[in-house]
């Protein structure tokens, strides 16, 4: 039997939820990135900025649990924000750690592109249907409360 022959072709798998979630991820985070373009942000850029909008002056760390986002990904996405006068940082408790708010600018930027995410959403709503959006949703929510709790019995 050749190699070919006992691979898994995961696009071919109907229950690969790995393949399946990220593939769709993948989808979902181009539609956003389209309506984010003409305001040079990038969806998770966009996020950043509105979990600052709402959340306020915020730790690394705390952006990082509030996102679901690595720390390496989040000072990068922070420093190209905080370049472009988007976000700034202050001293946070320590030395060591810091700590971001929006600045007049980026609070604009964000208000400005909500727009346009408000209508990538709808779009997505509306090609789902809504109660088959509202129900994705909810799967999405339980499946990510189930996780948490796997992670807390794992460590």
């Amino acid at each position: 039997m050749s190699p070919k022959d006992t691979a898994l072709d995961l696009t071919q798998e109907p229950n690969c939820l790995c393949f399946k979630v990220r593939r769709a991820a993948r989808a979902i985070s181009q539609h956003y990135e389209g309506a984010m373009a003409s305001h040079d942000l990038s969806a998770p850029q966009f996020s950043l900025l509105s979990v600052l909008a709402h959340a306020g002056l915020r730790s690394v760390t705390e952006l990082s649990e509030l996102t679901t986002t690595d720390r390496t990904t989040l000072n990068r996405n922070l420093g190209l924000l905080e370049k472009r006068g988007l976000v700034e940082s202050a001293p946070g408790v320590d030395k060591r750690t810091r700590r971001f708010v929006l600045t007049k600018e980026g609070r604009e930027l964000q208000h400005a592109a909500k727009a346009d995410w408000v209508r990538a959403q709808t779009g997505l709503e509306d090609a789902l249907g809504g109660e088959q959006a509202r129900e994705l949703l909810g799967g999405l929510d339980r499946l990510l409360d189930w996780l948490a709790g796997l992670e807390v019995i794992l460590d």
